[in-house]
């Protein structure tokens, strides 16, 4: 009697992702077996030995140093990969100079936009001794005081900005958008209370979301208020062409804290929690802002910095905000928001005391004797970070 033939176990092995200390690696098996095992080495040394029952896994090769270059290769029982390199990232530098900016004789800012270090915009409440602004540019010289309050508005008070399109939006409680150096506003915007945070890939893909969790959606010619399924506050917006996130709170005891994503035309709840701090019913605290950059949502709660995988739609890792080298700092809903311009190059802004956090890619640093102020929010942009609160808080890299 004959033997039945050897599966051929054909195995392929790419780079998925690379980071400062860590790679993935995607490895494609197309054999029919439901257990297929494998191997992996790493510049000629074994690094995994495991067995994947889909056609495709992703392993990752951690402990690895910046800037450095890795060989990889894969087996089966009867086959093997072709050789891939990959080089790490290499580390962002830490060393910032921050000074603090004052405007008016009382303040209190709300949001801010760095479109380049000689244009930026801060939103919120300005006075001086006779007049009320709502918003502040810097034009590369001098900061000017702004009222922006177009027909048939006769003031309005600004919590939110964007741009997009050479346009720029800000929203109080409707918005107002800046066009071809024209202010106009939108007084025909659905009623939901604040607006907190704006975000869209387009002029004509824009969102809006506030208060009793409401979002409005507009699409170059109508403001449309879409279902939440929530009326938790929603506080931040962020996302990428195919998946936006939205965290909320509510300041109420017990807290109620939560995560929305939207894909395929509906809004899903993927995290909702109570309480304000980590505890059994909630393991990450409050629910305090995110950024999205490549596929990865990294959203900050007052106890750790969440790492969530959008394509996997999961949490991929987190980070404690008080131990370590955080142990520094103040905690208990200290930071306040995040802002990432890559996976080596993460700020977190704090609320309590206007220090900084920043992750070069492979540790933290945190500034934590800028200011003894408070902040709102902030934004990152090439070598320049802005925090704005009670004051203005610049940060700039210097190399």
């Amino acid at each position: 009697m004959s033997c039945p033939p050897e599966k051929n176990e054909l195995i392929e092995l790419e780079i998925y992702e690379t980071y400062c200390t860590s790679i993935e690696l995607k490895i494609t098996m197309m054999d029919s077996l439901k257990e297929k095992e494998y191997s992996v080495k790493r510049n000629d040394s074994l690094i995994a030995t495991r067995t994947m029952t889909d056609n495709q896994t992703i392993i990752t090769d951690e402990n690895l140093e910046p800037n450095t270059q890795y060989t990889y290769k894969a087996y089966s029982k009867n086959d093997e990969s072709e050789i891939v390199t990959a080089t790490t990232m290499d580390t962002t530098s830490h060393d910032f100079t921050w000074e603090e900016v004052k405007l008016g004789n009382g303040r209190s800012l709300y949001d801010v936009k760095i479109i380049n270090e000689d244009d930026i915009w801060v939103v919120g409440k300005i006075r001086t001794d006779s007049i009320n602004y709502n918003a502040a540019h810097w034009n590369g010289e001098k900061w000017e005081l702004k009222r922006i309050y177009p027909p048939p508005f006769l003031f309005a008070n600004i919590t939110a900005i964007f741009t997009i399109d050479d346009e720029i939006w800000t929203a109080g409680t409707a918005p107002m958008r800046k066009k071809n150096g024209v202010w106009a506003a939108f007084s025909d915007f659905p009623t939901t209370g604040w607006i907190n945070s704006i975000w869209g890939t387009s002029s004509s893909n824009m969102y809006f979301v506030g208060s009793n969790g409401s979002i409005v959606h507009y699409d170059g010619n109508e403001f449309v208020k879409m279902e939440s399924g929530t009326n938790v506050n929603l506080r931040v917006i962020n996302g990428e062409e195919d998946a936006i996130l939205v965290t909320g709170f509510n300041w109420t005891t017990p807290s109620t804290n939560i995560l929305l994503s939207y894909k395929n035309g509906t809004w899903e709840t993927l995290l909702e929690m109570d309480h304000a701090n980590t505890s059994d019913e909630n393991p990450y605290g409050r629910l305090q802002s995110l950024d999205v950059f490549d596929g990865i949502a990294y959203v900050l709660a007052s106890d750790y910095l969440i790492k969530y995988d959008i394509s996997k739609n999961e949490i991929s890792e987190h980070t404690r905000l008080d131990e370590g080298t955080f142990s520094r700092a103040i905690t208990n809903e200290s930071y306040h928001d995040v802002k990432v311009q890559n996976h080596n190059d993460i700020m977190l802004f704090d609320w309590n005391n206007g220090s900084t956090a920043h992750y070069n890619g492979k540790n933290w640093y945190i500034d934590d004797k800028i200011s003894d102020h408070y902040f709102r929010r902030g934004d990152y942009n090439g070598k320049v970070a802005y925090v704005v609160g009670s004051g203005i808080l610049i940060g700039k890299r210097n190399n």
